[in-house]
């Protein structure tokens, strides 16, 4: 490793590759350093679990796709993705049968109708739980919820309603076809990484920071740290002197939550069910579970886990969450489709040591907090990743954005223009 750098990446995710690039644009040395043994962060194409089937383990949609800048990059690199409105076709088994087309129509009917009432409270600056929009008579609540889990990580008691109303939604959430994941990688092409090292702390009290990792120290005239806010709130990197108490409060007030994912791999691709379609899976008693169907045609499902339930049954480990999925998708289609799964995995984000978590959110009260994190501190030392994203957090592409933010930042704090 180069022992000292212009700028020094902390992180090689949307935000970390992003800000790499830029970097590498204006033609000043730097490094990323990555502590996992691949990088991208939450934005991972598994194309190894089932050889030929591209399985996102992490993020899948470009969301609100028309003002997204991976789009356009998309585009650029001749990458297809799927253009469609909300989130296509969708099916319902709740309690034992399929919901009929009204029954589908008053559920969607109650979802608009809940989701109208969040934002409605975070539109007013009511910066309460968005649960406090919620009847407690509402049709198909815990459907509600589940879904509501899964768009933010965490529970309606946990999330901020003007933080919520903040994101800037097209509702346009368009699946990628070779993944995601593998999108930020062409994006990022020839961004060099170092692997498999972790930076345990950085001194940033004189005029370099010097950051201390598995492989030695690397001094470097500004520091871009994209690490999760679990991360750094859970004290995974060492700062010194510590971050200031303003920053601290931040991130404890903007975790990550959970979001995790079961891929049931079948023989063939489900008959009769169009291609990228989505079912809700509603068993008396239990919480939901959706299915993503045979996504551009290939013959796998993913199962969304998330919130509350999401965090423990990963804690059960890999076993009790394929158990999980298969249970309920077999519930739907019927113990002869079980038959048909050939393999199966499951993604670990909350348990591993260098993520813990999904994507962010704030909490009640604690929206401005978001801003706290978006804005400079420091003249060598630029936070970078989703959730200091003021209207595109939980997205890869709000993370890609921040990146280059935060590049742009050190840049001028090392006296290089763009």
């Amino acid at each position: 490793m180069t022992m000292e750098v212009d700028i020094a990446i902390v992180g090689a995710g949307a935000a970390g590759l992003a800000a790499g690039k830029r970097l590498q644009q204006a033609g000043v040395s730097f490094r990323v350093l990555e502590a996992r043994a691949v990088s991208g962060g939450r934005a991972w194409t598994d194309t190894e679990s089932f050889p030929g089937i591209a399985f996102d383990r992490g993020c899948h949609w470009l969301h609100s796709a028309s003002i997204n800048p991976l789009t356009a990059e998309a585009d650029r690199l001749g990458v297809r993705y799927r253009k469609q409105f909300s989130w296509g076709e969708r099916r319902i088994f709740r309690h034992g049968d399929w919901l009929s087309e009204a029954e589908r129509d008053a559920y969607g009917k109650a979802f608009e109708e809940a989701y109208a009432a969040m934002y409605a409270l975070g539109d007013a600056g009511r910066d309460v739980a968005v649960v406090e929009a919620i009847r407690p008579d509402q049709p198909f609540l815990d459907e509600i919820r589940h879904v509501y889990t899964l768009v933010s990580s965490a529970e309606l008691e946990d999330v901020s309603a003007v933080d919520a109303s903040r994101y800037n939604d097209t509702e346009e959430n368009w699946p990628v076809e070779g993944g995601y994941g593998a999108l930020v990688q062409m994006v990022a092409a020839g961004v060099p990484v170092e692997l498999a090292t972790s930076v345990r702390s950085i001194d940033w009290s004189g005029k370099q920071a010097v950051l201390a990792t598995g492989k030695g120290d690397l001094r470097a005239k500004a520091v871009i740290v994209t690490a999760s806010t679990n991360v750094l709130s859970g004290g995974g990197i060492r700062f010194d002197p510590e971050l200031p108490g303003d920053i601290a409060a931040a991130l404890e007030s903007v975790p990550i939550g959970c979001a995790e994912k079961v891929a049931l791999a079948l023989d063939r691709p489900i008959e009769d069910v169009a291609d990228n379609a989505f079912m809700t899976v509603s068993l008396s008693g239990d919480t939901p579970l959706n299915f993503y169907l045979n996504p551009f045609g290939q013959p796998i499902v993913h199962a969304s886990l998330g919130g509350t339930f999401g965090r423990e049954i990963e804690k059960e480990g890999e076993a009790a969450m394929i158990a999980n999925a298969t249970e309920r998708f077999v519930a739907a289609f019927g113990s002869d489709m079980g038959k048909r799964i050939i393999g199966a995995t499951a993604t670990h984000w909350a348990s591993d040591p260098f993520i813990r978590g999904a994507y962010s959110f704030a909490r009640p009260g604690k929206a401005d907090m978001r801003k706290r994190l978006a804005e400079p501190f420091s003249d060598r030392l630029f936070l970078a990743g989703e959730a200091t994203s003021l209207d595109f957090f939980s997205t890869a592409h709000g993370a890609h954005l921040t990146g280059i933010r935060a590049a742009e930042r050190a840049l001028e704090a090392i006296g290089v223009a763009g």
